[in-house]
C-alpha cells in the first residue's frame, strides 16, 4: 500500500510540476512571444535569431503567430497559464483593459526613439490619480484606412479618383454596369471586394464613413462623450449618426455576395490578380481595407490608394481615419520582464527596423528613420489630408461601440442602421455607470 502511494505521489508530482513552473511565464530558458500578425513572421523570426545569439540563457523563442480572429482567445489562455512575457496588441487594446497585464516601461529610454505622437499613444495617465504619463506600449506601426484602387482599370475606362460621395457611389455604378455589360480588356466581377468571412474587416467602412463624417466635423466630439451624463444631445443615434452609417447600405450593393465567405487573407490577392472564374479572370477594381494590406498585394498592375469620401462637399485636404497598428508590451507577470524587454529593443534598432518598413511597407514611427515606399509615403503625407482618428480608435474606454457583426447585419439588410444605433444608445444609457469611471483614462494628453 505504501508503495502504491509513493508511486502515486511521484505520478502526481508529474503532473502537479509543470504546472507550477508554468506561472509568471513558464520554463525560465524560453522566451514566449505571440502576436497577432501572422504576415510579419518573417519580421519577428529574425528579431527571434538576433535575440538568441545575444541571451545564451534563452534557449528557444516559443513564437506564435495567431489571426485577428482569434487572437484573444489565445491569449486570455496564454494570460491564465503563464506562457507569456512579450505580445503584441493594438493601443485600442489598451485602452479596452488589456493595461492590466501590461508592464510599464522606461519612458525616457524610448523618448529619443519614437516620434513623440507615437510614444504619446503608447502611453496613458489617469486624471482621478495624477497626470504622469506610463508607457505600456510601443507602437510599430501607423495604419490609415480607405480604398486600394487598381489604376490600370480606372485609366482603361478613363475613371477619376471620388472626392466625394457621390463622385464615389457614380464611381461604383460604373464598375456595376461594366459587371453586367462587359466591355474593354477587363472582366469586372463586382466594383469592390471585402474580405466579409471574419467580419471585422468591415468595421474599416463604418471607420471611415464616422471619421470622416461625425469626428472630422466636431474634433472635441469623444472628449465630449467622456464626460456624457444626462447631455441628451451627446448621443449615437441622432440624424448625423443614422445618416453616416446607413450609407454601409448603399456600398453593400458594390460588393459580392461572394465576397461575405471570402477569408480576409485571400482578399489581396484576389484584388490584385483577380479571380478564376472559368475560363475568364474577373477583376475588382477598388479593395476597401486598412493600409495593413499593401504588403499582401503582389501585383504587376498599378495599384493606389485613396480615403473613401463619405462627405457631400469636395474638401481641400480630404480626412484620412488613421490609428496606431501593432505595438509590442511585456506582459506584467512574466518571470523574465527585463529580456522581454530586450526583446523589444532589438525590434528598435536601426537595421532591424529598416527590415520591418521593407517587408511591412508601413510609415516608420522612428525618429530618423523614413519609409521610401511612394504609396506608402503619400498615404501619410500631411500636406495631402486631415489626420482624424478611425472611430473604434477614437471612442471613450469601456464604451460601446458598432460591432463588426452589427456591420455585416447592416451590409446584408438583417437591421437597418437605425435599429442598430438605437440598441447602441441603449447599451451605452443602460452602462453609463459602469463605463463612466474609465473615460478619465486617456492614452493622449
Amino acid at each position: 500500500m505504501k508503495k502504491l502511494l509513493s508511486i502515486l505521489s511521484f505520478v502526481l508530482l508529474l503532473v502537479i510540476l509543470p504546472c507550477l513552473t508554468s506561472c509568471g511565464g513558464s520554463s525560465d530558458d524560453t522566451l514566449y512571444v505571440l502576436s497577432f500578425k501572422p504576415e510579419y513572421n518573417e519580421f519577428f523570426n529574425h528579431v527571434n535569431e538576433i535575440f538568441l545569439k545575444e541571451n545564451p540563457s534563452i534557449k528557444k523563442v516559443d513564437y506564435k503567430a495567431v489571426d485577428t480572429a482569434n487572437f484573444n482567445t489565445v491569449f486570455d489562455s496564454r494570460i491564465s497559464s503563464g506562457y507569456l512575457d512579450v505580445f503584441t496588441s493594438q493601443v485600442i487594446y489598451m485602452m479596452q483593459g488589456s493595461a492590466n497585464y501590461m508592464e510599464e516601461l522606461d519612458m525616457e529610454y524610448y523618448r529619443g526613439i519614437l516620434k513623440d505622437q507615437y510614444l504619446e499613444a503608447g502611453s496613458y495617465y489617469d486624471e482621478a490619480v495624477d497626470s504622469t504619463e506610463h508607457l505600456l506600449t510601443l507602437p510599430l506601426e501607423d495604419v490609415a484606412t480607405g480604398v486600394f484602387y487598381n489604376i490600370d482599370i480606372f485609366n482603361a475606362y478613363n475613371i477619376q479618383v471620388p472626392t466625394t460621395w457621390n463622385e464615389f457611389i457614380a464611381v461604383c455604378e460604373r464598375f456595376n454596369e461594366l459587371s453586367k455589360y462587359p466591355e474593354g480588356q477587363y472582366e469586372i466581377e463586382c466594383p469592390i471586394i471585402l474580405g466579409g468571412k471574419e467580419e471585422w474587416p468591415a468595421k474599416n467602412i463604418v471607420n471611415a464613413l464616422i471619421g470622416d463624417t461625425v469626428l472630422a466635423r466636431d474634433e472635441n466630439w469623444c472628449q465630449s462623450f467622456a464626460n456624457y451624463d444626462n447631455d441628451q444631445t451627446l448621443r449615437v443615434n441622432t440624424t448625423e449618426w443614422v445618416s453616416a452609417v446607413s450609407r454601409l447600405t448603399n456600398i453593400s450593393k458594390y460588393i459580392s455576395q461572394y465576397c461575405y465567405g471570402l477569408s480576409y487573407s485571400s482578399t489581396p490577392s484576389y484584388f490584385a490578380n483577380g479571380r478564376r472564374i472559368g475560363n475568364t479572370t474577373s477583376y475588382y477594381p477598388m479593395m476597401i481595407d486598412g493600409s495593413w494590406s499593401y504588403a499582401s498585394i503582389e501585383s504587376e498592375m498599378n495599384i493606389g490608394f485613396f480615403p473613401l469620401p463619405c462627405q457631400d462637399t469636395k474638401e481641400e485636404k480630404p480626412n484620412m481615419p488613421c490609428k496606431c497598428g501593432t505595438s509590442l508590451s511585456v506582459f506584467k507577470n512574466s518571470n523574465k520582464k527585463e529580456l522581454a524587454k530586450k526583446y523589444l529593443e532589438i525590434c528598435f534598432r536601426k537595421e532591424v527596423y529598416e527590415r520591418f518598413l521593407t517587408l511591412t511597407k508601413m510609415p516608420s514611427v522612428v525618429k530618423d528613420l523614413e519609409q521610401d515606399n511612394e504609396l506608402i509615403s503619400s498615404i501619410f503625407d500631411s500636406t495631402k489630408y486631415n489626420f482624424v482618428d478611425v472611430y473604434d480608435s477614437a471612442m471613450p474606454r469601456y464604451m460601446p461601440i458598432i460591432s463588426p457583426s452589427d456591420v455585416i447585419a447592416i451590409m446584408k439588410g438583417t437591421f437597418t442602421a437605425k435599429e442598430v444605433l438605437d440598441q447602441l444608445q441603449h447599451q451605452v444609457d443602460l452602462s453609463k455607470v459602469d463605463w463612466y469611471q474609465y473615460t478619465r483614462l486617456r492614452h493622449r494628453k
